[in-house]
């Protein structure tokens, strides 16, 4: 084969026929034959990890191009011709994880009960910017997939999906009914033209960008759960379109409600770590601490609380205002109408009793036209008989 040819190194090759950097490399419309020679033997050299089209770039031309670009292009079909295909960037060596050690697997089967795939690769790996989408991540996630049910808990397990709104007015019912139990009868929302409304308003809230964006920002499925539960609850029924500065106060109470759930959480733990050290003789001094970290947690907590209380009391007034203007722009219409309504009734009783005149004349000069009745009318005026 073409490859049994070479006898020098590749570096000696490189050597020989490497530009210097920066030269105008898209003028070149064909590679030469040590060009080949070198994109074979480093691809020979390498049958488990062949290299990308970048990185055979970058020895042939001495730095790397976009997969767009000339260079990259002749490689491709060149290496067509071998029947031979290279990604356009090649797998870094260092994001390919090691196996779990047993250590490793006995620390995951022990805490993913508590912990999620984020928070022990932290601690397996002394990583404070570990993500759970990273090949480790994922590893640790396909073990934990391997251990018994029992061993797994479902409630902390890292969700990274998108969050799919509803988008049809069915949906929205039956995410209403999903947090609020049989809160709508299906069957009758085409006939009740408020709730049908209600429901498209709602549909627009789900929509809304900076909600999608909250709310796709928890990993923990059952945070997801309680924001979207408190939005939905709190929305539903508001469909007098509600101002978009309200919107945004909506959304951020949602998001406290997601911060006391978080705070009782690790308030709990506190807890149970201060009993732990009380019964261990070496941990009093620990447990003083714990307690500081009690005393300030509980602090938050009651703050948070306070301040969605005035949040929920802004709310509710800001709306109550706005229903108490409606009503009262809704009585003096009603009121209008009623007052033309009226002037509609007296203008028609005016004509009625117009024509009625108008009719009791004509009877009166019909009647005189009569020669038996002249001499017993006579000297009388009709307005008279009138």
């Amino acid at each position: 084969m073409e490859q049994n040819i070479i006898e020098n190194p590749i570096k000696e090759i490189i050597s020989e026929i490497l530009p210097p950097k920066d030269n105008n490399i898209f003028l070149i419309e064909n590679l030469t034959d040590n060009h080949k020679l070198i994109i074979l033997k480093e691809w020979n050299s390498r049958p488990n990890n062949p290299p990308g089209l970048s990185e055979l770039s970058k020895l042939c031309f001495n730095q790397e191009f976009d997969g767009r670009s000339k260079p990259v292009k002749l490689i491709r079909e060149f290496l067509a011709t071998r029947q031979l295909k290279a990604q356009a960037k090649t797998m870094d060596p260092k994001i390919i994880p090691r196996s779990l050690t047993e250590e490793q697997k006995e620390y995951i089967a022990n805490n993913c009960k508590n912990m999620t795939v984020t928070e022990m690769g932290r601690e397996l790996y002394d990583n404070a910017n570990f993500k759970h989408l990273s090949a480790e991540g994922r590893q640790i996630q396909e073990y934990i997939d391997s251990l018994p049910k029992n061993l797994q808990n479902e409630e902390i397990k890292e969700d990274f999906r998108e969050y799919k709104p509803p988008k049809t007015v069915i949906q929205a019912a039956a995410r209403v009914n999903k947090y609020i139990l049989n809160c709508i009868d299906i069957s009758k929302i085409e006939k009740n033209t408020q709730l049908n409304k209600n429901l498209i308003t709602l549909i627009k809230y789900c929509h809304n960008s900076r909600f999608q964006m909250v709310i796709n920002s928890y990993t923990k499925p059952i945070y997801k759960q309680i924001f979207e539960d408190a939005f939905i609850r709190y929305l539903w029924d508001k469909g007098d379109e509600i101002l978009e500065e309200e919107l945004d106060l909506y959304i951020n109470l949602c998001s406290d409600l997601v911060q006391l759930q978080k705070m009782d959480e690790e308030y709990n733990n506190l807890l149970a770590m201060q009993q732990m050290s009380l019964e261990d003789s070496e941990g009093k001094r620990l447990s003083m601490s714990i307690v500081d970290s009690l005393d300030s947690l509980r602090k938050q907590i009651k703050e948070t609380e306070k301040q969605q209380r005035d949040l929920v009391k802004d709310l509710q007034g800001r709306r109550s205002e706005r229903v108490e203007n409606k009503i009262k722009e809704n009585s003096s219409l009603v009121q209008l109408i009623d007052f033309i309504r009226t002037q509609e009734r007296r203008e028609l009783f005016l004509k009625l009793n117009q024509a009625r005149q108008n009719r009791l004349k004509e009877e009166i000069k019909r009647i005189e036209s009569l020669d038996d009745l002249k001499m017993e009318v006579w000297g009388i005026h009709p307005e008279e008989i009138i």
